[in-house]
């Protein structure tokens, strides 16, 4: 008899629990560590599925610009890519807003590491065309700009620190200062802990339906720095930072 109450007590707290949990993920799906997920597992369903990602980007209110991702899935080599395209209005101090606009392709290795990074960034302003080239796996970064239709003016930078100096000197500042950089970089990660990614199953609401989604996280120190929304089939929802611009579907 004793055995068989015991019984029946766990299959009630056991009911009672499972219920307490639906209705804690219902309410908050967000704060359940029960939904974590591999955020590697997140990145791999964006490749998959091969979704575009076409984002309006605001400053607080403002729309200031567009951005497109599109993943693309792994080749023969166990190589992946994402083509990003977009545009943005750039204020800075004692400037009108300029408009700028970029393209270009990122190629990572099955663990999603990079391995080439191409980029052609255009100013409209005074009309200046840059074109950036990263291979990691050569440490060469050659950057090629030209400006007003003359002839373009190419440089090529290894990835490390003398690299690092060349660049600073040939725009005419102090390599000295790399230094006081990266000591100052050094005092900052052993004060604060380092940026880590979480992803978790989750929800959002897109013209009033309620849609299933992953997100994920960039935090520091306990602190979001970064949130960004993704369905199930790898596509951005929406992206929100702590320094005021968002990321949202462009209708």
């Amino acid at each position: 008899m004793f055995l068989h109450r015991l019984f029946i007590a766990g299959v009630v707290f056991f009911w009672l629990l499972m219920t307490g949990t639906l209705v804690q993920l219902w309410i908050n799906p967000a704060s359940s560590e029960i939904l974590t997920v591999p955020v590697v597992h997140v990145f791999r369903q964006m490749f998959q599925h091969e979704q575009a990602s076409n984002l309006a980007v605001f400053q607080g209110t403002k729309r200031i610009g567009t951005m497109t991702l599109q993943p693309r899935q792994f080749d023969s080599n166990q190589v992946c890519m994402i083509d990003f395209s977009g545009n943005v209005l750039v204020a800075l101090p004692f400037m009108q807003e300029q408009p700028y606009s970029w393209r270009g392709t990122a190629e990572m290795s099955r663990a999603f590491g990079l391995r080439r990074l191409n980029v052609c960034i255009d100013a409209l302003g005074p009309k200046i065309n840059t074109e950036i080239e990263i291979d990691v796996l050569r440490n060469l970064a050659v950057c090629s700009v030209q400006q007003n239709g003359q002839e373009a003016v190419k440089t090529e930078i290894t990835l490390d620190r003398k690299g690092a100096e060349e660049a600073l000197e040939s725009l005419g500042i102090d390599p000295a200062i790399l230094t006081q950089v990266a000591l100052s970089a050094k005092s900052a990660a052993q004060s604060n802990a380092p940026p880590f990614l979480t992803a978790r199953r989750s929800e959002t609401l897109i013209q009033g339906e309620r849609v299933q989604t992953y997100r994920v996280t960039v935090q520091q120190s306990n602190s979001p720095m970064v949130e960004a929304d993704i369905s199930q089939l790898g596509q951005i929802l929406g992206i929100r930072t702590i320094f005021g611009f968002t990321f949202s579907q462009d209708e």
